[in-house]
């Protein structure tokens, strides 16, 4: 499959040349989310708030738009900073109501606006990731009703073997993710009310 993938992006990259295409060109590739490999002791899925599950691979190149190669950046980032990204790479001003962060400062300079936490969603769970630790809620929408239910600390428990939810050691952790956490569940909300009200 890497062999393949390899040929692929081989027939990309030369297309680019053959017709000119290459000197303003951006390339980025990114993937789906992997599965657990048995880290929670299932061999598939991907639907579980861990990291895993969550963690894709991001490679950016553009010479012309300032990508150094070889460079390896540490920001977070979300699927929706793509396009701000890309859009500032390419010498555009990302539109204000465009949803999320630009992070080409990173990819050219390696410095820049760092976001501190990423949200993440999938089905009635809503996830918050600040580099170190997962904390995750349910969220069920037929009653107004939010269940915490898992926190790790992937510094000390990289397997994630621990929920740390109600450990005291970790109750400023919960309170100040908890806090992030509702403040990206409202804007999402809010962000689909204004989607609907235009449709």
């Amino acid at each position: 499959m890497v062999t393949a993938l390899d040929r692929e992006i081989g027939r990309v990259m030369k297309h680019l040349e053959r017709t000119g295409a290459i000197d303003p060109a951006i390339l980025i590739y990114t993937s789906d989310h992997g599965d657990m490999l048995c880290t929670d002791g299932s061999l598939r899925g991907k639907t579980r708030p861990m990291r895993n599950a969550l963690r894709t691979p991001l490679l950016v190149w553009g010479p012309k738009a300032g990508v150094a190669a070889g460079k390896v950046v540490d920001a977070l980032v979300n699927t929706i900073d793509l396009l701000p990204s890309v859009m500032e790479l390419a010498g555009e001003a990302p539109h204000k109501e465009l949803p999320g962060t630009s992070i080409a400062s990173w990819i050219t300079a390696n410095e820049g606006l760092r976001q501190d936490a990423i949200f993440i969603e999938l089905y009635n769970w809503r996830a918050v990731y600040d580099g170190r630790h997962i904390y995750v809620l349910n969220e069920y929408r037929r009653e107004p009703f939010i269940q915490p239910t898992r926190l790790t600390d992937l510094q000390k428990d990289p397997l994630e073997q621990s929920n740390l939810l109600d450990d005291p050691e970790y109750a400023d952790v919960r309170e100040r993710l908890h806090e992030r956490l509702m403040g990206f569940v409202e804007r999402r909300r809010e962000g689909v009310e204004k989607r609907d009200a235009r449709a």
